[in-house]
């Protein structure tokens, strides 16, 4: 009885760890998730198994898809290391004078990461005019993400400026999502070549516009989304998730979202979507393929 306990504990000691390693050397991956009132999503969190995230997690990450989150969500959301951690500890605890003092004397204070925490403490401290200009440059740079961009000019209207019309309708990325027994699949895609899928099973894939593989697929949603999405009027995608046949599709713009549900009956009747029906089901089949 006591080997058999012994061998016990080694087990549940050793695989997470082994998981662990292995997690850390495939950072692109999918990874099914638990229920978090399940037996086993009780069990995996006692022993920490790395390859299974609670639903709320996949919930948080098809979110940061639209990348619409207020600066306070996003700023504060990010594990960041010293000394900028101390600057999100300071302002998670309310201390925004203190988190502001410490903010004023990092090395890197041009770090997207950091710009959008420093904008959140001016906002705080009632120094919106302050946030603006700290937000504004990062809005502007076309050597980061396209969603740390889309952050950027959230905070901005969230301060009250919005976009100048040169900018204003420039897109910058594309969420499509669809039911699938009784849950979504979302799949983004950006035009930096960052892709996202969360399927309604809880698998994710992140794809990196370094892997050559997708490239083509993925520029060739570029056209027909450009063909139709500034018909769409501006509009937050609705908080309920899509049903039965309809397919979303959610633009992406400095000014905000452009969001629109589709009857899938319709593609190949005569939509002005079907094109771009066909390209983002082309790229789905080409990560799934992948992974």
């Amino acid at each position: 009885m006591n080997i058999l306990v012994l061998a016990a504990i080694g087990l549940a000691v050793v695989l997470p760890t082994v998981g662990f390693v292995l997690r850390r050397s495939l950072p692109y991956q999918k990874r099914p998730a638990l229920h978090e009132a399940s037996f086993g999503a009780l069990v995996f969190q006692i022993i920490r198994w790395p390859y299974r995230w609670p639903d709320s997690e996949v919930e948080r990450i098809r979110r940061l898809m639209f990348a619409n989150q207020t600066l306070g969500e996003i700023s504060l959301s990010w594990n960041v290391s010293e000394p900028v951690a101390t600057v999100a500890r300071l302002a998670r605890n309310g201390n925004f004078q203190r988190a502001d003092e410490v903010a004023s004397r990092l090395r890197a204070p041009d770090d997207p990461a950091t710009v959008l925490l420093r904008a959140y403490v001016k906002q705080q401290l009632g120094q919106p005019d302050v946030a603006c200009e700290v937000l504004r440059p990062l809005a502007s740079r076309q050597d980061v993400e396209a969603r740390l961009r889309l952050w950027a000019f959230a905070g901005l209207r969230e301060l009250g400026e919005q976009p100048g019309p040169e900018v204003a309708d420039e897109m910058l990325g594309l969420v499509v999502e669809t039911e699938v027994d009784g849950g979504v699949d979302s799949l983004a895609m950006y035009p930096d070549g960052q892709v996202r899928l969360v399927l309604h099973n809880g698998h994710i894939t992140f794809y990196d516009s370094s892997d050559a593989r997708l490239r083509d697929l993925v520029a060739a949603v570029g056209a027909p989304a450009q063909a139709v999405y500034l018909d769409v009027p501006l509009a937050e995608p609705p908080s309920e998730k899509p049903r039965g046949d309809d397919f979303r599709f959610t633009f992406l713009t400095p000014a905000g979202s452009r969001s629109v549900t589709v009857d899938r009956r319709s593609f190949g009747q005569g939509s002005p979507y079907t094109e771009l029906f066909l390209a983002t089901g082309a790229l789905f089949k080409g990560l799934a393929a992948l992974t």
